[in-house]
Formats: structure tokens, C-alpha cells, sequence
């Protein structure tokens, strides 16, 4: 008899222990703990608890009270800390190194713990930002995704209880610059803010570097210049032109330089870095005998950059240098960034994989030998110049490979050039922002997650899917084929959705076909008057999905379609053309007549997830 009760006490006590290790937010439908922020939050702060009260009432439908630390009367339950509040005990505050002034070309600077003690819970990041990063880390695992910029790509599980284990954690980036550019990839305000939201649910760079600049040599050292300084200016074909880039041999040019750079660093205290950025283009760069002594192109930049920073980094010391590799300067250098031997050099390099005059990969190690502060811009995507189905189904996956070679090699932020376009590469998009994060993240992992959320009930089918896009961009099928094996599994997985939500995301895909299969449609345009309609419905339907996040508009329209139109009629009188109905019904007799252009289902091949 004792010993059964013994043994009934030890299962007992595994049970309290067990139990006593979980922490309830929500049970029951109930609050079962108050989220605390400080009586002085930031703005960020106070956004960060609302952002995490806003997802866990998705989730459980249950509101948990927000309150400051110095109302402790008023808390119920399990605390939940978020910020800076009285209560983050002193080891959290080292771990983030809380009152440690962190360069913003340091990953560290984005990094942020999620911990239990007890009954408690601190969300708290380095600085706001990376708060703000907690609290969607914590939320993603308690099964939430942000996949897409729109609403067919987010997530929000469904729980009556909301419990949680012990947790200790830091994370730092990879990479402490991680940024989409969709280069005016949109439309409307609100395609545009919710860009700017998915950059922070995944933990990307929503901001641009204080500072950083475009192409700005000419606002330098402007073109009126030349009439009082023509030496300024680029030798090209032994003449002098007032265009192009500059002579960056010239004492005078680095001497304006120095004044310009001073000036606008009073100006503005906030800039971390300050941009001397070769104008755009191919033309123009000098040629002059004391420029060719510097060396090739990217050296001259470079040489900029190491004088004028004897001056302003002397009296600016927190600040940066940056200069572009780009073009004709997208060569390997042959000097170093000053101070590079030391590892203290400030100079700050993007590199562009666009027009590149070296192989990249050589590019980059190239220059990690002459700085310690590379970015990379990548460009997926450049403008729209002509018809060439813009809107073609893309994988990008392979350039994804390259970010742990990048780490390797001094690159310290990445940004990719790209369009708002969720449809046609947005697994892309979300994989990149994963991978910037940490470059060692199991890209198979993260696709199968991917279809398993989007798709619970067709996960093998919606996997079959988007490895279409692999096969298109491979080349190892054209647009037909990918419309018609599209088609047949969108049709399978149709059969299959239990949910409102996997429908919404199952009409969001069909849309897409149906866009593409008008740009097919005007591949077999034979006479002018079949182009017009297709161009035509074209324009209705980017105009009619516009807020959807499906292919971006504002570009492609007036750039491609309107001049096509111009084109095919010889004038210059643009038609109304009525945005097209976005309906379930209408949705599905869409769908229903696409299909049978390429209805067929033998030649299928089925691959299952890994």
C-alpha cells in the first residue's frame, strides 16, 4: 500500500514539475497574464506591446491588459516585460550590453532576448528596433507568419490556451543591413505600409542607413562647375567633358569634397555615414595621367574616400565613408580602405551585382581584402523596359546560396532590388529575409513550413506548385507548360482547402494564373486588334488586384502597357479602362475557363516534400 502510494506521490510530483515549467498567457479563455511596459516606453516600445496584445487576441480571442511598471498593483497573472521596464534584471541588461553605444554596421545592434524566469516573460531588444523583433520572434513561435507582404501570406494560429516553456534566448543578425527595395513597386498607400510591416515581422532593416545616398556626384560637384573648373571634370578621348563622373586626382575636388561633407554632417548629426556615390552610368569616367597613377577605377574611388576621411573622420570619428562599386568602378581594388591593416578602417563600399566588370564572388573577395564594411545590392529585378512578361514566375533561391560566402567576406548588410510582386517570387522574397538573419537557416526546412502553413490541407499539392518555379526559371519548362501543370494542381489543392484562409490564399494563386495567362494570350497575338483586348484586360485586372500584393502596377502600366497601346493605335490618347471585378464567383469562372486552355493532367510528375 505505501509503496503505491509512493509511486502515485512520484508521478504526482513529475506532473507539478512539468506543469510548473509551462507559463499560461491565456487559459481558458481567459487573461492569464498583463503585459508591462515602462512608465517612460518609447514609442516603439508602447508599439511593441501593442503589436504582441493586437496578435495574441488573433490568436486565442482573449485581451491581455497592457499596463506600466509602476501601476504593480494592477498586474494579473504571469508578467509579460517588454522594453526597458524596472523589472529586466541586471544579467539581461549585460547579455544586450543595454547602455553600450553598438555602431550600426554591427550585427549586435539588431539583437534581442526572449526569457522566462519564474512568472515572467522579457521581450527586450538591444535597442527598439530589435524589441520590436522579439516580440514577432516570440510571436512566430508560437506558429505566426508573415510570408507576404498582403493578407493571403500571413498566418494566425487558432488557441483557446496560449502556454509557453521555458525560454532563454539571444539572437543577433547575421547581417546588420537587411533590406527588399521594390524599386516603385506599388501602387497604393496601402501596398506600400505593408511592406514596410513585413520588413519588421521579419526581422528586416524597415529603415535605410542614416546617410546613405544615391548617385550624388553631381550634386557635389554640379555641372555649372565646368565653366570656372573645367579640370574637375573627367579626361575622356584627351578632352575635357561637363558630364560623367569627376577627376578624383584633383586637389580641388577632394578639397570640396572635404567642405561639402563637413557641411552637411553639421547640418545633419543624425547621418551615420556620408555618401560620395559615382554618378550613374557608364560614361565619364577620367582618364587623366594623375588618375591612372591611383589605378583603375574602383582605386580612385577608393582614394576619395581615404582623403577626404583624413579630414572628416578625424573630426567626425563615429561616422563613416561611403562609395559605390558599380559599373566601371565594380573592379577589384588594388589599395586598402586606411586603417584596414588594423581593422579599424571606416569606409564603407556597396557593391552591386548589376553591370559588374568582374565575376562577383571574385568581386567581393576582392574587395574584403581592401575593407571590412561591405554591402552587397542585389538586384533581382531592375526597371521595366519593355514587353518581356514582366510578371513571369521567378525562383531566386539559387542567389539566396551565396549569403554565407558573403558573411565570410566582410559583407555586413544586404539589400536586394527587386518589385512588390508576392505572386510571382514572393517565397524568394521571405527565404531571403530568413537567410539574412542567419545565413546557416535550412532553406528546404523553411519551404516545407512555408506549403505546411499556407496549405495545411493540401501541403504535397501546394509543395508540387511553387516547385514549378524552379522548373520555369530553370528552364526546364516554358510558360505553357508552367500554366498547365499550375492548373492542374491548383485544381487538386481547390478540392482539398477546409479553411476561409487557405481559400483567400488559393484565390490569390488562381489570380495569378489568370494574369499570366493573358501574357500568354499575347504571345499568340497575331493582329493588332487581339493585342489591344489582351493589353487592355492586362491593364483591368493589375488595376482591379492592385491592393492584393499580387504583381505591382504603378510601373508597369504606363511603362509597358501604355506605350504598347500608343503603339498599336499611333496615338497618344490613352483609353478609360475599368478596373476588373475581384469576386469569389468571379474568381472561380475565371479559373474554370483558364484551366480548360491547358487542361490535361498526364505528363504530371508529382514531387513530394522533403
Amino acid at each position: 500500500m505505501n509503496r503505491k502510494i509512493a509511486l502515485l506521490s512520484g508521478i504526482l510530483f513529475l506532473f507539478l514539475l512539468e506543469a510548473s515549467a509551462d507559463m499560461y498567457l491565456v487559459r481558458n479563455k481567459k487573461p492569464y497574464s498583463t503585459i508591462v511596459i515602462s512608465s517612460y516606453a518609447t514609442e516603439n516600445e508602447i508599439k511593441a506591446a501593442n503589436i504582441l496584445e493586437d496578435y495574441l487576441y488573433r490568436i486565442s480571442k482573449v485581451k491581455i491588459p497592457i499596463e506600466k511598471d509602476n501601476n504593480i498593483v494592477n498586474f494579473k497573472g504571469n508578467i509579460i516585460s517588454i522594453g526597458k521596464t524596472d523589472l529586466v534584471p541586471s544579467d539581461i541588461k549585460e547579455k544586450l550590453r543595454i547602455d553600450e553605444k553598438i555602431s550600426f554596421i554591427d550585427p549586435f545592434n539588431d539583437s534581442f532576448v526572449i526569457k522566462t524566469t519564474k512568472d515572467r516573460l522579457f521581450l527586450l531588444g538591444h535597442r527598439d528596433e530589435g524589441t520590436i523583433f522579439s516580440v514577432y520572434d516570440f510571436l512566430e513561435g508560437l506558429g505566426c507568419r508573415w510570408f507576404f507582404a498582403c493578407e493571403a501570406g500571413e498566418v494566425i494560429p487558432r488557441m483557446s490556451d496560449i502556454k509557453i516553456k521555458e525560454i532563454n534566448l539571444l539572437k543577433s543578425p547575421d547581417f546588420a543591413f537587411r533590406k527588399h527595395d521594390a524599386w516603385d513597386g506599388h501602387r497604393t498607400q496601402k501596398t506600400i505600409d505593408a511592406e514596410m510591416k513585413w520588413h519588421q515581422e521579419n526581422k528586416m532593416s524597415a529603415e535605410t542607413i542614416k546617410g546613405l545616398s544615391g548617385h550624388n556626384f553631381f550634386s557635389i560637384w554640379p555641372e555649372t562647375l565646368y565653366k570656372d573648373h573645367p579640370e574637375y571634370f573627367p579626361l575622356v578621348d584627351g578632352k575635357r567633358i561637363p558630364y560623367g563622373q569627376r577627376c578624383l586626382s584633383n586637389p580641388g575636388i577632394i578639397k570640396s569634397g572635404i567642405e561639402w561633407a563637413d557641411k552637411t554632417l553639421q547640418k545633419h548629426p543624425e547621418y551615420e555615414v556620408i555618401s560620395f556615390i559615382q554618378n550613374d552610368g557608364v560614361l565619364g569616367f577620367c582618364r587623366c595621367e594623375e588618375c591612372k597613377k591611383i589605378g583603375n577605377f574602383a582605386d580612385q574611388n577608393l582614394y576619395l574616400a581615404n582623403e577626404v576621411g583624413k579630414v572628416i573622420l578625424e573630426k567626425y570619428p563615429d561616422k563613416m565613408i561611403c562609395i559605390m562599386s558599380y559599373f566601371e568602378s565594380a573592379r577589384i581594388p588594388h589599395i586598402k580602405a586606411d586603417g584596414y591593416d588594423e581593422n579599424k578602417d571606416k569606409v564603407l563600399v556597396e557593391i552591386y551585382t548589376n553591370f559588374a566588370k568582374t565575376p562577383f564572388n571574385d568581386l567581393v573577395q576582392g574587395w574584403a581584402k581592401a575593407s571590412h564594411n561591405l554591402f552587397v545590392g542585389d538586384a533581382w529585378q531592375w526597371f521595366y523596359w519593355s514587353w518581356k512578361n514582366p510578371g513571369r514566375p521567378t525562383s531566386y533561391i539559387s542567389r539566396l546560396q551565396r549569403y554565407r560566402f558573403f558573411k565570410e567576406n566582410n559583407v555586413k548588410g544586404i539589400r536586394t532590388i527587386t518589385k512588390a510582386e508576392w505572386a510571382r517570387h514572393g517565397l524568394s522574397r521571405y527565404l531571403s529575409a530568413k537567410l539574412m538573419w542567419d545565413v546557416n537557416a535550412d532553406i528546404d526546412k523553411l519551404r516545407l513550413d512555408f506549403c505546411e502553413k499556407m496549405f495545411p490541407s493540401a501541403t504535397t499539392d501546394f509543395y508540387n506548385f511553387i516547385s514549378l518555379y524552379d522548373e520555369i526559371t530553370d528552364g526546364n519548362i516554358d510558360l505553357r507548360e508552367f500554366l498547365k501543370k499550375g492548373f492542374f494542381f491548383l485544381e487538386r489543392i481547390k478540392k482539398q482547402i477546409k479553411s476561409e484562409e487557405e481559400k483567400k490564399r488559393w484565390e490569390f494563386y488562381a489570380l495569378y494564373l489568370h494574369e499570366e495567362c493573358l501574357e500568354y494570350k499575347m504571345g499568340l497575338a497575331e493582329t493588332e486588334k487581339e493585342k489591344y483586348k489582351v493589353i487592355k484586360d492586362i491593364i483591368s485586372f493589375l488595376k482591379g488586384t492592385e491592393d492584393l500584393g499580387i504583381l505591382e502596377s504603378s510601373q508597369r502600366i504606363p511603362v509597358i502597357y501604355y506605350e504598347h497601346i500608343k503603339h498599336l493605335t499611333g496615338g497618344t490618347d490613352l483609353p478609360e479602362i475599368a478596373s476588373m471585378e475581384v469576386s469569389s464567383k468571379k474568381i472561380e469562372e475565371m479559373f474554370n475557363k483558364d484551366k480548360e486552355l491547358f487542361k490535361t493532367s498526364i505528363g504530371i510528375m508529382q514531387r513530394k516534400p522533403l
